[in-house]
């Protein structure tokens, strides 16, 4: 069954009340067309009494209009009648049944007017009109075009109206019917088509009893599709043409077999130049659809929830440590432990602590510049206050021991302040990536159970034994295809040869799939190629032994190109550590499908906890959809980038800070859209020690000559390090995207 908008229901949603009222007009004119047998005419009068009292006043018109243009001049005069009064009726009272009594009685009332008992043929045709026309408006009224299942109906009525206005060989009503029943095969069901065939074909005949024959052909050729083959195109118009050719053969004449073979074809011809998605998809795939919609939105109330409760322990941890009251970690904590460790047990304690609190507390206070610089305390350093102690050796142990314990508690505070910082904020990166992935897999495409089972039986056939198929299309329109076999090890012509076969049976171009093992088998990852193809460069150049620059390029799983350059700050070891660990940890998220913001969080924690030392480095990512060229490019702390586009050169930059400097990430985004032969550039700062005019330059000599993106970095790398000076020298990256047609 079709689902319950139809076409013309979504045109009207699309265009307002006018798009609506222009439907029924010329709905109106098309119906009055319709002539039955004995040469009753009561389409346009039924749409007039069953449409909703709204589109009574169009309606009404197209059918006067349509009566007076195509019936004869007698019969029409007689309808515009019946007409205006059923519009009158119908404005005044909003009632069908009012329409329908003023209506049929007004044709009745001019038959008795005209005088004309003496005619029965006359007296029959006004009877049959009137009482077909308050049927048929009963029923369109009980069955609304917008609900699932009874456009039938209006469609029959429709195709009787269309037969109606032929001319020549053109058969309008079989090119309604053909391409009908050929939309309703393309889901496969079988019933739709044929409950469409028999209702359409049976308003074809009404208005031309000789297309008998052929309707039949086309509605047996068209079900023949559907059973067959379901969702293949070619096929369901061999099946069409077909039962088209059996139809014609049992025509009465040459002419009329012509007739209906060039109608047969013009419909096929508007199936097939149509777009699939224009046409209504069957109730099967709608609720296919629905179910796995059903599934994505189900798995992403989870992620959401799972993101909310992540971001609830972030704000709860911060919360509550803020509450809880700082820890003691002043010099009064160093007294008090060599009180209770020292003098608690000395004869003297009364005479110090008590007698002479203020003299004590003094001379304490007087060590503790001393401790906090040294933090050791000899027997000399104690002031003359502390000459009667009768242990001054161990005074200066535990006042050292005490100053010892409180720097390792500050140390330990700030340790704690950073881990909880770096706990809140991978729980607030956590969260914002389940967030986006949410929101992914709430949008994500329908599963194709057609393509699937064809997947499946190709491999069966191979011999694969398919665990699991699936085929999807996602919400961009690009295809994927994952088959989960047993544990196999396929080589490169192998691989190529399948992809060729999946190629083929989904009637889309794939890439060589991806092969990951498990120990549930081997899952091989077909996708369709993309609309634009990457050309990645990368040239670089180090200061020292290693560079602390590193650059990753790639196309992740979901149809993006990435370029990744991570500058670690300064030079050496250190900064390649730094480099390296941003760029590979960056690299990971990205292929597991985190945005760019939540990995750079999630990088940023990372790095802060690596060491003991400050870890920093700047990070510069750009991302582009290979299917629509829109591009994002992300900076933190990074040097400007270049856009070639048209040979023409502009910067993108933005002031921002290195992760790993703050507990945030400060960050710059910029959005744009990349065209077939603009071309990206992502450089480190050792690239600019000589400013960004000459790298301009550089480029749109590169533009003029149409180097290769390998040689655009190699001349930006090998200009760079002639222009530095050897005094400060640094590290020098460049990583070029060009963008090209697949």
């Amino acid at each position: 069954m079709l689902r319950s908008k139809t076409a013309p229901t979504r045109l009207c949603a699309a265009l307002g009340p006018y798009a609506a009222h222009a439907l029924a007009l010329g709905a109106g004119g098309v119906f009055s067309a319709a002539v039955l047998p004995g040469g009753a005419a009561p389409l346009g009068l039924a749409l007039t009494i069953g449409i909703p009292a709204s589109f009574a006043p169009a309606a009404g018109l197209g059918a006067l209009l349509g009566s007076l243009a195509f019936l004869p001049m007698f019969t029409g005069l007689r309808l515009t009648g019946a007409i205006g009064a059923a519009v009158l009726a119908r404005g005044l009272g909003k009632s069908w049944w009012l329409g329908a009594a003023a209506g049929c009685g007004t044709l009745m009332l001019i038959e008795c007017m005209l005088g004309t008992a003496a005619v029965p043929s006359d007296w029959l045709w006004a009877l049959s009109t009137a009482l077909g026309a308050g049927a048929l408006g009963w029923a369109f009224r009980r069955w609304p075009p917008v609900a699932s299942g009874h456009d039938a109906l209006w469609l029959a009525a429709l195709a009787a109206g269309a037969q109606g206005l032929a001319v020549g060989w053109l058969q309008p009503g079989v090119v309604l019917l053909g391409f009908a029943v050929l939309a309703a095969a393309a889901g496969g069901n079988a019933a739709r088509t044929a409950l469409l065939g028999l209702c359409m074909g049976a308003g074809c005949t009404l208005a031309s009893p000789g297309l008998c024959a052929g309707a039949l052909g086309l509605v047996c050729g068209a079900l023949a599709g559907a059973v067959l083959a379901p969702g293949e195109r070619l096929g369901q118009a061999a099946a069409f043409l077909a039962g088209g050719l059996g139809g014609a053969l049992a025509m009465q004449s040459i002419d009329s077999a012509l007739s209906l073979g060039l109608s047969a074809a013009l419909s096929l011809f508007l199936w097939r130049v149509i777009p699939a998605r224009w046409l209504p998809q069957a109730e099967e795939a709608e609720a296919e659809k629905a179910r796995a919609q059903g599934i994505g939105h189900s798995a992403a109330r989870q992620l959401e929830q799972a993101a909310g409760a992540l971001a609830d322990i972030a704000d709860t941890v911060d919360k509550v440590c803020r509450k809880l009251p700082p820890r003691q970690e002043g010099f009064d904590h160093v007294i008090e432990y060599t009180c209770n460790e020292l003098c608690a047990a000395c004869s003297r304690r009364m005479n110090c602590w008590v007698d002479h609190y203020g003299d004590t507390m003094e001379g304490m206070l007087q060590l503790r510049e001393t401790l906090e610089s040294t933090a050791r305390l000899e027997v000399e350093q104690l002031p003359l206050r502390f000459c009667a102690c009768l242990h001054p050796a161990e005074l200066c142990a535990t006042l050292t021991r005490g100053q010892a314990l409180r720097c390792t508690r500050r140390e330990e505070r700030i340790r704690c302040a950073a881990l909880r910082s770096a706990l809140t904020e991978q729980y607030s990166a956590m969260a914002g990536a389940l967030g986006a992935m949410a929101e992914q897999l709430r949008t994500a495409g329908a599963e194709d159970a057609a393509r699937g089972k064809r997947l499946e039986k190709l491999m069966q056939g191979l011999g694969l034994a398919p665990l699991e198929c699936r085929v999807v299309l996602n919400e961009k329109g690009w295809m994927q295809a994952s088959v989960l076999v047993s544990r196999i090890s396929p080589g490169p012509e192998e691989l190529q040869l399948l992809t060729d076969e999946v190629s083929r049976l989904c009637r889309r171009p794939m890439e060589l799939p991806r092969v990951e093992n498990s120990r549930a088998g081997t899952l091989l990852s077909f996708s369709e190629k993309a609309v634009f193809t990457p050309c990645f460069g990368l040239a670089g150049q180090a200061a020292g032994e290693v560079s602390g620059d590193v650059a990753e390029q790639f196309c992740d799983a979901f149809g993006n190109a990435r370029m990744i350059l991570c500058d670690g700050m300064g030079t050496g070891r250190a900064a390649a550590v730094d480099g390296a660990m941003a760029a590979r940890l960056t690299g990971q998220l990205l292929r597991a499908g985190f945005g760019s913001g939540s990995a750079a969080r999630l990088v940023n924690v990372a790095l802060s906890l690596k060491s003991q030392e400050e870890s920093c480095t700047a990070l510069d990512l750009l991302s582009v959809d290979l299917f629509s060229g829109q591009a994002e490019m992300f900076k933190a702390g990074a040097a400007p980038s270049f856009l070639v586009q048209g040979g023409q050169v502009r910067l993108a930059e933005g002031a921002s800070l290195p992760i790993g400097v703050t507990e945030n990430v400060s960050s710059r985004v910029q959005r744009f859209v990349m065209q077939p032969g603009d071309v990206a550039v992502l450089v480190s700062d050792g690239v600019l020690a000589d400013g960004t005019e000459w790298v301009v330059q550089q480029l749109e000599l590169c533009a003029k000559a149409g180097s290769t993106p390998q040689q655009i970095a190699q001349s930006l790398v090998e200009g760079a390090a002639r222009r530095q000076h050897a005094a400060r020298p640094d590290d020098v990256t460049a990583a070029v995207l060009r963008l090209e047609h697949t």
